[in-house]
């Protein structure tokens, strides 16, 4: 399995908000994980499946937010 490393400045407040979540998105859609964004699931997905995922975004989103904006 191959680890890809992401440099982005984590978001602090002061950082544009507009440009760090187009980082943050590209993040997320490298690491197959923009089906917990898009409107429409997969129908061959089951919630379990889509709660894994949303957990997984959730925690990298958490992980490029400071500790004073969370």
């Amino acid at each position: 399995m191959t680890t890809t490393r992401f440099d982005i400045d984590k978001f602090n407040g002061i950082t544009i908000f507009n440009l760090w979540q187009v980082w943050m998105m590209t993040i997320l859609i490298q690491s197959d994980l923009e089906k917990v964004f898009t409107e429409k699931k997969a129908a061959n997905m089951d919630k379990s499946e889509l709660d894994r995922l949303d957990k997984k975004a959730l925690f990298m989103i958490q992980l490029c937010i400071t500790n004073n904006v969370l």
